[in-house]
C-alpha cells in the first residue's frame, strides 16, 4: 500500500537534527520524548542539549516490519550554542548523534547486522530584526 494516509506534521515543525528533519522528512506515525536543558553562561551566550527518544506508533511502518517488527527508531542527542549581541546579530553551532534503535533493522532477527550512527554539524549566522 503506497497511499499515506496518516497525518503529518508541517515539515518546519523542527524537533531534531537528523531523525525527522533529514531522514524521515517531518514528525508523521510517531511520538518523541524530548528533555532538554539550557544554561546562559552570560549576556547573550546560551549553551544547550536534549535527547531525544523516537519511536513509532505502530511497529508494521517501520523499515523492521517485514522481519522483525520493532517500533523504536531511535535516540538522539543534540547539542550548541548560541551567541547574540543587542543590536540582533547572532551566530549559533550544533552537533547531533542518532544512534538507530531496531526500527531501522531490515535483516532477520537471526542476522546480526550493526546500525550505522548519524551525525550532523550547522552553524548559523544572521540578523534579528
Amino acid at each position: 500500500d503506497n497511499t499515506i494516509r496518516n497525518f503529518r506534521f508541517n515539515r518546519d515543525y523542527r524537533v531534531d537534527m537528523i531523525l525527522y528533519r533529514e531522514i524521515l522528512g517531518g514528525v508523521t506515525d510517531s511520538l518523541y520524548f524530548k528533555p532538554k536543558v539550557q544554561y546562559r553562561i552570560t549576556q547573550g551566550l546560551n549553551v544547550f542539549a536534549a535527547g531525544i527518544y523516537s519511536r513509532a506508533i505502530y511497529a508494521e511502518s517501520t523499515p523492521s516490519a517485514a522481519n522483525n517488527p520493532d517500533p523504536n527508531l531511535g535516540f538522539e542527542v543534540n547539542a550548541g550554542a548560541r551567541y547574540e549581541t543587542e543590536d540582533g546579530f547572532y551566530a549559533q553551532a550544533q552537533y547531533g548523534i542518532l544512534f538507530p534503535l531496531g526500527g531501522f533493522n531490515r535483516e532477520p532477527a537471526s542476522v546480526t547486522s550493526p546500525l550505522v550512527n548519524a551525525q550532523a554539524a550547522r552553524a548559523v549566522f544572521g540578523i534579528k530584526f
